[in-house]
């Protein structure tokens, strides 16, 4: 009996041993793995959305749709996403009514799903929005088409100024986080397709977004002419009259990492009289030199710009009564701040103000001759 007992025990814990194991495989090999991973049959092709953007008020601003459409399909395809659109669904009414932030949304929704099933997509994402005080509302709520139920909502309020792509960018990818177990089914690549990689990028080292990837910015050569006042500023106003500046430059757009730049060649005139106790003279400076920028492009067609030149200027002055010209090189400097807009891939205009500095000496002192010059370009991209 008691051998019986003994082997009975010896059983048991074998038993409770090989049962241990079996649950430490299945911890491992099971709960073990991401949670995302996804077990069931992957799908060779990339996700698709269809973007809708619709307005809540009546009066729709097509350039805010245009912005915003374009901001959206900018950061999904970042996500590694296919994005569609659909004139049907854009041109179905919108329901107006209530415009509360938890109604914004409500916006014939379940037509939408109906139909976006008879299109090769996935998810359907609609980006609803209201501007008013200059203040944009936004909200983008994500469904599946498939099971015609909704996924995520987020709601953003943002103003309407140069950072607009900012908020959208935070809410897409708030939304695409909240669905990334249902993105895993999804692989672009083919295990039977072998993938070369390319011999000039090291793998490991991936590309960084860069808003060249936009058509608009595919045109890298930027040429611009303006014809503006010159306004004397400090001592200069004292004996220097308003004038008139004309004003070409060239440049290159290049990137440095992940900051866009530009570097070209600044050539100016500015013409203007001096009145001083002696009499009046007539001015002309020719200034030429290079010019470095950085550039801060946004997901609509507008940059904002920070530019330096300098280099030498010729200064001419014809005093009155007499025959001859006096002329000298004098160093100058140029600082600008402006903003480009595009009207479309290759013209646009700038809005501009610099502050030119003329390195003048007098006496043997420095005298410097400064003066503002607002300017709106014409511009050129090739």
């Amino acid at each position: 009996m008691e051998t019986i007992q003994n082997t009975t025990a010896r059983t048991s814990a074998l038993s409770s041993s090989w049962m241990g194991i079996v649950i430490s495989v299945f911890f491992i090999f099971g709960f073990g793995q991401s949670p995302w991973a996804y077990a069931g049959e992957l799908i060779y092709r990339k996700a698709v959305i269809v973007s809708v953007v619709r307005s809540l008020s009546g009066n729709e601003n097509s350039k805010h749709k245009e912005i915003i459409t374009k901001a959206v399909r900018l950061f999904v395809e970042k996500q590694g996403l296919e994005v569609i659109t659909s004139p049907v669904l854009e041109g179905l009414p919108a329901e107006t009514g209530n415009r509360t932030p938890g109604q914004m949304v409500a916006l014939n929704s379940k037509d939408l799903l109906v139909m976006a099933r008879s299109l090769p997509a996935d998810f359907l994402l609609i980006t609803a929005f209201d501007a008013s005080d200059h203040k944009l509302q936004l909200v983008f709520a994500l469904f599946d088409i498939e099971e015609g139920i909704p996924c995520a909502t987020v709601y953003r309020t943002t103003p309407i100024d140069f950072t607009l792509d900012r908020p959208i960018g935070e809410a897409v990818e708030e939304l695409l986080n909240s669905i990334e177990h249902k993105l895993a089914r999804y692989s672009p690549l083919n295990p039977s397709t072998e993938v070369v990689p390319p011999t000039d990028i090291p793998a490991s080292d991936p590309l960084p977004f860069s808003p060249e990837s936009s058509p608009v910015y595919s045109k890298r050569v930027e040429i611009a002419t303006a014809v503006a006042p010159f306004l004397p500023v400090g001592r200069t106003s004292d004996y220097f009259k308003i004038g008139l500046c004309t004003a070409v430059q060239a440049s290159y757009r290049f990137g440095v990492g992940t900051v866009q730049m530009d570097g070209g060649l600044f050539v100016g005139t500015y013409l203007f009289r001096a009145e001083g106790l002696s009499g009046t003279a007539g001015t002309l400076l020719l200034p030429i030199g290079p010019l470095i920028g950085i550039v801060h492009s946004f997901a609509s067609d507008i940059d904002l710009y920070l530019r330096l030149s300098g280099g030498a200027a010729l200064m001419s002055v014809a005093p009155n009564g007499l025959d001859d010209r006096l002329s000298k090189l004098l160093p100058f400097a140029l600082s600008a701040a402006g903003f480009h807009l595009n009207f479309g891939a290759g013209l646009g205009v700038i809005a501009e103000t610099n502050l030119a500095v003329f390195f003048e000496t007098e006496d043997g002192k420095l005298s410097p001759l400064l003066g503002f010059t607002p300017a709106v370009y014409l511009c050129l991209r090739l």
